[in-house]
């Protein structure tokens, strides 16, 4: 990358940088974000925001300022900005050091430039799995998604393995896409403090109906509103929705550095065979009344999710494929299930189902 001190940076200069093999970085306010889109639409956009902004507790950040007007002016127009634009979202504070968040967004824009010739923008993403799970969210129950209870049937033993080995009393543990609560209700948890964020208000008013005492937020998991290296524990479970670079980079963000993650996603074994095109990357949900959900779902071979974790700044502790095997004896597997097993030609004893991940925060970017 290269990193320029210059105040303006001709189109001359950006092209000269880019066409020698180098990354040109240039910091400019977020409302002339969209006219260098305009001139570069693959640029990565990056927006930094006070965390205090996304909790709703600024205030006392803003008479920090020295200058009162500029003050008021960033106050207004923070409180207000879209993150829908930008690729990444940066969460700051001053508990963290200039040299910790730019090391930090060093590793983020590598991976997400890497990467995103692969994905949508992270916008659309938002605003596809926002309406979908919010649309959602009242039928999101194991006895209406079917195919989603028997992910929770295969990853049971797993994530409760996780949970007694790495969640402890005192510790923070921090669930990202959690839906109606069913990882906080099904399972037994010693006395940690609990938080949970989804995307959907409709899933975080189920989750707060049914798990009172625990911190719920609605929020998108590429822009959490937690300080980093916050919690001992994060879980992702059934992660498919947000399981991309720019999201995945935040989640390590706010992982505390002894701390763990724990995800289990839908294999792309199951999602290609049923799907019919390993490269599709968006879902339905049948509801009733005839209506239909659409949300993304990224699904990953197990090597190529390892791949992707590693190059978001992940180590691996453990990563394995559960098949349908795991299965209670005696269950009676979903369509979904037993038409990607047929399709593949393999036992569904046999057949990869879910990818399940154990990592920690990388030392390295």
């Amino acid at each position: 990358m290269a990193y320029g001190y210059v105040y303006g940076m001709s189109k001359k200069a950006v092209h000269d940088y880019i066409s020698s093999g180098c990354f040109p970085v240039k910091e400019v306010h977020p409302r002339n974000q969209p006219p260098l889109r305009h001139f570069y639409p693959d640029l990565v956009s990056v927006l930094i925001i006070p965390i205090a902004v996304l909790q709703g507790v600024d205030a006392a950040f803003w008479k920090s300022y020295r200058e009162t007007d500029r003050a008021n002016e960033d106050s207004s127009y923070y409180r207000n900005i879209d993150i829908a634009p930008f690729d990444i979202v940066r969460p700051v504070s001053e508990l963290e050091s200039l040299a910790e968040i730019a090391t930090d967004l060093h590793g983020t824009t590598s991976a997400v430039a890497r990467t995103g010739a692969h994905y949508p923008k992270p916008g659309s993403i938002d605003a596809i799995n926002e309406a979908g799970y919010s649309e959602a969210a009242a039928e999101f129950t194991d006895d209406l998604r079917i195919t989603t209870a028997d992910f929770h049937k295969i990853t049971r033993r797993f994530l409760t393995d996780k949970i007694s080995q790495y969640a402890f009393d005192g510790g923070s543990c921090l669930e990202v896409g959690c839906g109606q609560g069913w990882l906080r209700r099904e399972f037994e948890w010693p006395d940690v403090r609990y938080a949970a964020v989804d995307i959907s208000a409709g899933m975080i008013k189920e989750m707060s109906r049914h798990c009172e005492g625990d911190r719920a937020v609605c929020a998108t998991a590429r822009a959490l509103p937690f300080e980093s290296g916050t919690f001992d524990l994060v879980f992702a479970s059934l992660a498919d929705p947000f399981c991309y670079p720019a999201a995945l980079r935040e989640i390590r963000r706010v992982i505390a550095e002894s701390g763990h993650l724990v995800l289990t996603a839908p294999s792309a074994v199951w999602s290609g065979a049923l799907r019919g095109n390993a490269e599709q990357q968006t879902t339905r949900f049948v509801l009733r009344g005839s209506r239909e959900a659409e949300v993304y779902s990224f699904t990953y071979g197990l090597n190529e999710l390892t791949s992707l974790l590693r190059l978001c700044g992940l180590d691996l502790i453990e990563a394995r494929s559960l098949k349908g095997d795991s299965l209670p004896c005696g269950s009676q597997p979903s369509p979904a299930l037993l038409t990607a097993s047929d399709k593949s030609k393999t036992k569904l004893s046999d057949f990869d189902v879910v990818n399940a991940i154990v990592a920690a925060k990388s030392p390295s970017l």
